[in-house]
């Protein structure tokens, strides 16, 4: 046994080391990382190889979401938009996350989405919500808007943020982890089962629905049950296939989905009714007596865990989404404010610069910290560096590219490789007997990953070049794996398209009233790698953490509202109209 335990160790040690692992530092330090448009292109084709032209998707039963992928093929196109692959891209990313929208993943009735589907047709869902699906997907919907300025894809983002701050949302502005499951159909039941807070029987909605009737153009009696058989597919014997329900606990349930549905115009016509419009009123008459309903049932459980990385993509949620409707919902960018706040106040040591791995929520509301408290992690530092950085450029609060450093000085302190490069996902620790990497993005991304674009938009933000520096070698700690199996690291594939091509900086001066059109038309374009900068009033420029590090700023006057555009370091004539700035950002 000893023996065995040994080899398997050394099996573990060997599998662990990094591309750069035999490299010395200062020749890693040299060496240029992969291409990042070969790397990226490699990416695209490994994805559409595996992708569900008709549903959607990268894979088949099961599917899971995958936001980084959509994140990915966002980026692939803002950086490629006249090339064919980054237009089919978007097309792939748009049409699924359509489907996703229209299928049972999503929950018609109480928003969000599901963890993932048990079939390929994004139907039945494992019906656990987790709050890190619910940012990502957030972002990527938000994206999918810009990109379109389709209302479908912003009421999804709504939908999507309207469930976390309502189901998963602490009082004091955090965000619970997630939501079981399973649950009991009615308090008597002895056990829980999937779905049982979701689905309905056939008679179960004869009973909600059949008494509601209409009279149609057609000057026939129609009734919501009808609506529901066709706009939500539902039928008598239900509509849940049981190949996806392998435990049968969902025989006889129906579980609502508008995949398949005819052509809305011909329900319109069926009914009598007069347009789109006055079905979609039906609709959401049904979907709220339907919500009304399951308020009166068992909820699952909910895990009230707090955890400061996936707060951090929720903070990055709201943040990404109240710039991207920033006319409409203003009010998400305070509700990220609200998160980080909660995050530095009570899972953040201010004197030793350490964040905590979660906290739990009481009965009463009220927050504690475990007895033996559970330092952060790599991904709680990265994941919560990207919400600050993205909470900056909803904002233009300095302290949040301040905090931002300062994890980020830390995080390299206590998780960086001097040897092999890259980030250990844990601390030094005298227990562990090896300190493992992440080298894959599944449903949420690597630290190492994020990390990499962290480092490079802190870069961007401050001229440290010992970012770019690691940024470089971090890349390179994954060489092998970015020249073969790319979709492996979408998101570190982003990043990599991001250290090659020099990020887009446009910079904003002026009062505030007269430089607020000029950035609202920065907020409408799909820019995912954009580097947002807000010059600072001379009477702010001393303390200006930012201004002391750009020295582009140093010659931009602040007097009038103006808009600078620079590429490869090189600044524009400056603008001073939103259609003038839209021109000057998407000019090749």
């Amino acid at each position: 046994m000893i023996q065995s335990g040994d080899k398997i160790i050394q099996a573990m040690e060997k599998s662990t080391k990094s591309d750069s692992e035999d490299e010395n530092s200062a020749g890693s330090a040299a060496k240029s990382p992969p291409n990042g448009e070969i790397v990226a292109k490699t990416c695209f084709g490994q994805l559409l190889q595996n992708y569900d032209s008709d549903m959607g998707g990268f894979s088949k039963a099961p599917k899971f979401p995958q936001p980084v992928n959509f994140n990915f093929l966002f980026t692939y196109y803002a950086a490629n938009p006249k090339d064919d692959r980054g237009k089919q891209g978007l097309k792939m990313a748009l049409h699924t996350l359509d489907m996703m929208a229209r299928g049972g993943i999503h929950d018609h009735i109480s928003q969000g989405f599901a963890r993932y589907s048990t079939d390929a047709n994004w139907h039945v869902p494992h019906f656990e919500k987790m709050l890190y699906d619910q940012a990502q997907l957030s972002v990527a919907y938000a994206y999918a808007y810009q990109a379109t300025k389709e209302d479908k894809f912003s009421a999804i983002v709504e939908d999507i943020l309207t469930y976390v701050k309502r189901d998963l949302g602490h009082p004091l502005g955090a965000f619970y982890s997630a939501e079981d499951a399973d649950s009991k159909a009615c308090e008597s039941d002895e056990h829980k089962r999937e779905g049982a807070f979701c689905v309905w029987t056939y008679q179960q909605l004869t009973t909600l629905l059949k008494k509601t009737t209409f009279q149609g153009n057609d000057k026939k009696e129609h009734n919501l049950l009808e609506i529901c058989e066709a706009y939500f597919k539902v039928k008598p014997g239900g509509n849940v296939d049981p190949r996806g329900d392998p435990h049968g606990e969902l025989k006889n349930q129906n579980h609502l989905t508008t995949i398949g549905i005819d052509k809305i115009e011909k329900i319109v016509a069926d009914f009598g009714l007069e347009n789109e419009a006055a079905l979609l009123s039906k609709v959401k008459e049904i979907q709220e007596i339907l919500y009304a309903e399951r308020q009166k049932r068992p909820r699952p459980h909910l895990d009230n865990k707090i955890l400061t990385s996936w707060n951090g993509l929720m903070i990055s949620g709201f943040a990404v989404s109240g710039m991207a409707l920033l006319q409409k919902r203003p009010e998400y960018i305070e509700i990220a404010v609200q998160a980080a706040e909660f995050v530095r106040t009570r899972m953040y040591d201010e004197d030793k610069g350490t964040l905590l791995r979660s906290i739990y929520s009481g009965s009463d509301g009220n927050v504690e910290q475990l007895k033996e408290p559970i330092h952060g992690f790599a991904d709680d530092y990265a994941f919560l560096i990207q919400g600050l950085l993205d909470l900056y450029q909803a904002t233009f609060d300095e302290k949040w590219i301040e905090w931002a450093d300062q994890l980020q000085t830390k995080q390299n302190e206590l998780f960086w490789d001097e040897k092999g490069h890259g980030y250990f996902t844990a601390p030094e620790d005298e227990e562990l007997v090896l300190r493992l990497k992440e080298d894959q993005d599944g449903a949420e991304p690597s630290a190492n990953s994020i990390s990499s674009l962290n480092l490079l938009r802190l870069f961007a933000y401050t001229e440290n070049k010992k970012y770019r520096e690691m940024a470089g070698q971090l890349f390179n700690s994954y060489e092998t794996t970015l020249t073969r199996i790319p979709v492996a690291l979408p998101a570190l594939t982003s990043g990599l398209l991001m250290f090659h091509k020099s990020p887009l900086q446009i910079i904003i001066a002026g009062p505030e009233k007269e430089a607020k059109p000029l950035i609202e038309a920065v907020h409408k374009l799909l820019l995912p790698q954009k580097i947002l900068i807000r010059a600072p009033a001379e009477n702010a420029q001393e303390t200006s953490m930012i201004y002391k590090k750009l020295e582009v700023l140093k010659d931009i006057p602040t007097k009038e509202a103006k808009a600078y555009v620079c590429r490869n370091y090189a600044c524009s004539q400056p603008v001073d109209n939103p259609e003038a700035l839209i021109k000057l950002i998407l000019e090749e």
